[in-house]
């Protein structure tokens, strides 16, 4: 890391902190089955009703998906953590902009979603795009 970095050591640990504990939390959540689960959360026994087995075949698929060496690529060469790249994400369509919180560098974002690196930035630190994250080993 240079002198000049804003990107601090302390920002990234809690970054990557906050990364790591929302994919383990994600991880459990897809490896519980689907009858514990819907035991457990009144409110997703309301949502999907009768949809148990879809529900269940879509938590199977997203599993299988952070497993998947093409993801993996993917996730790597996006710079992105897995946290970020594996959990879906709620934003509005709208392109905004956004400027990298190390470098001052204007980011396109193609959502309300925005990137906190740039991809420069987010390479030479080690980092996610997305969150600053330290970026894990590739599977």
């Amino acid at each position: 890391m240079t002198e000049t970095s804003m990107w601090t050591e302390e920002k990234i640990a809690q970054a990557t902190r906050v990364s790591r504990e929302k994919f383990a939390k994600y991880i459990a959540r897809l490896e519980m089955p689907v009858e514990e689960e819907l035991a457990q959360s009144a409110q997703l026994d309301k949502w999907y009703g009768d949809h148990h087995e879809f529900y269940k075949v879509r938590k199977e698929s997203m599993l299988k998906r952070t497993k998947d060496p093409l993801w993996e690529h993917s996730r790597v060469m996006n710079q992105q953590c897995k946290a970020c790249a594996y959990i879906t994400r709620a934003a509005g369509s709208a392109f905004t902009r956004s400027e990298c919180v190390n470098c001052g560098t204007l980011i396109m974002n193609a959502s309300t979603d925005v990137d906190v690196l740039c991809k420069h930035c987010a390479s030479i630190l080690g980092c996610c795009t997305h969150c600053g994250a330290e970026m894990e080993e590739p599977c």
